[in-house]
């Protein structure tokens, strides 16, 4: 066989496209992957950003293990790509309980942060310095306009005081919304009651129209557990990647 293989070039319009500049065509992964293994073999790729090999993996019966330090890009494979699969997977690295979760907070901030906007929130951090006032941001359809929401992660201790540079920070920046996320014990009732105070906007698209708060407390306990607030499903659904 010789050195030049003929595969076509994944073009822009793709389904398989996940808005990765440099993402390869599942048929030259599957080409290597068979070439290379048979089924029940381990494929390891520690640079697996979209997650085109170990889905290829995954579809020919490998064992895999994909690694990759942006928080954003594991969530995106999950819900992009080993989720419709129906996949078997565990992803190490991550808090899986409150105690982890405090302990991330404590010795490493920006990783929790990290931890709650790009991978809870399939959102986009800020720098670590000179944030502005929020931490990360993501973007959600509404119709077929975007709306902005940003993002607020305390790890340690906050008040009203807090919630309510936040809220500035909002209007500041002409946001849509805003997510303040904290640990339970420090979210006080009279955080809450601002939060309620703060009116409603509607998202919508073709399936559904949604009324959501404009400000909300989101609890790390509430991550952990899976204890969204009801509009909140609805919410992530229409979260963009761009």
């Amino acid at each position: 066989m010789g050195d030049v293989w003929s595969i076509s070039i994944l073009n822009s319009q793709a389904t398989e496209r996940l808005g990765y500049p440099t993402q390869k065509p599942e048929k030259l992964l599957e080409r290597i992957i068979k070439a290379s293994s048979n089924e029940g073999d381990i494929v390891a790729d520690f640079f697996c950003g979209c997650g085109t090999s170990i889905t290829v993996a995954e579809k020919l019966k490998r064992n895999w293990i994909g690694v990759d330090i942006n928080h954003l890009a594991i969530g995106l494979i999950e819900s992009k790509r080993l989720n419709p699969l129906k996949a078997e997977y565990q992803v190490i690295g991550f808090p899986t309980d409150q105690a982890q979760a405090e302990k991330l907070a404590e010795d490493a901030p920006f990783e929790f942060e990290r931890w709650v906007v790009e991978y809870i929130f399939k959102g986009h951090c800020t720098s670590k310095t000179g944030d502005g006032g929020f931490d990360g941001h993501i973007a959600f359809k509404d119709g077929k306009s975007k709306k902005l929401c940003l993002i607020e992660v305390k790890g340690g201790a906050c008040g009203i005081a807090a919630l309510r540079a936040f809220n500035d920070t909002v209007r500041v920046q002409k946001a849509d919304m805003g997510l303040f996320v904290c640990f339970e014990k420090r979210a006080t009732s009279g955080m809450k009651k601002y939060c309620d105070n703060k009116g409603f906007i509607k998202i919508q698209d073709s399936l559904f129209s949604e009324s959501v708060p404009k400000l909300s407390i989101i609890t790390t306990e509430q991550i952990l557990n899976k204890g969204f607030p009801v509009w909140m499903a609805q919410f992530l659904y229409n979260v963009t990647y761009t």
